[in-house]
């Protein structure tokens, strides 16, 4: 009786696990195709900025699957480089952090053997400086 009670509570922990894994750990992450909005703008030109803005100004955070690039500095701001993807983008954009809660370890190793994909990253856009700004919010966790 024992053996039976432990094997369907394993079984259960197990069943309750692989629903809360999120799907991302079941997909291949999706190749990053050149985007056409961004053919011929280098990166961090205000015309490459412009295009990535509008982009998300129609998408929402859980369109995109994020992939941690580098961490940059610009002034008193320290942005975490992120590359962008789903099934029709694909392109890097700079990510103002303001809060280092879940971010700090991964910012003093520069993300050196921390996992690529951050996974639930919420960010917002924000006017600062008088541009719109991408900002973070949030993120569930680190990926392997």
């Amino acid at each position: 009786m024992t053996g039976k009670l432990l094997s369907a509570f394993t079984v259960t922990g197990l069943l309750a696990l692989f629903i809360a894994l999120p799907r991302y750990y079941f997909t291949a992450s999706p190749a990053c195709v050149e985007d056409a909005a961004f053919s011929g703008l280098g990166y961090g030109t205000p015309e490459y900025r412009a295009a990535a803005v509008e982009i998300l100004s129609h998408s929402q955070p859980q369109d995109f699957r994020y992939f941690f690039k580098t961490f940059s500095a610009e002034g008193a701001d320290t942005y975490m480089v992120v590359n962008l993807r789903s099934k029709t983008h694909c392109f890097d954009v700079p990510v103002l952090v303001e809060r280092w809660d879940k971010l700090d370890g991964m910012r003093k190793t520069n993300g050196r053997s921390y996992p690529k994909e951050l996974y639930g990253l919420k960010w917002s856009l924000q006017e600062r400086g008088g541009r719109q700004t991408v900002v973070y919010e949030d993120m569930r966790a680190i990926i392997d």
